[in-house]
């Protein structure tokens, strides 16, 4: 399921354009969520772009996140780089490691 998502968002968003058209209100398409109390996602000083990231994850400084989605409760250790991944929860990634 992740990498059927990271397919359709990405790569086409990616490679076409900036902008990707998303309705939350289409019946043909629903999208079911479950609520969880995590807390939000902490980001310290790193470098973000095209990426999605899940709740209670901790991106420290010096990371950097490219076209990538982040699942929840995920470590990012210091100058850890993570480029086009689709990484599911509870992923640790140590100071200096490329993903």
């Amino acid at each position: 399921m992740v990498c059927a998502l990271f397919r359709t968002v990405f790569k086409h968003a990616v490679r076409t354009c900036t902008c990707v058209y998303c309705s939350f209100y289409d019946r043909d398409a629903p999208i079911y969520t479950m609520s969880r109390f995590l807390p939000p996602s902490k980001v310290l000083d790193a470098e973000i772009s095209h990426a999605i990231i899940g709740d209670g994850c901790v991106i420290k400084s010096g990371a950097k996140v490219t076209n990538s989605i982040v699942g929840i409760r995920s470590l990012i250790g210091s100058d850890c780089i993570i480029e086009v991944r689709a990484r599911q929860g509870l992923v640790v990634c140590r100071g200096g490691m490329q993903a």
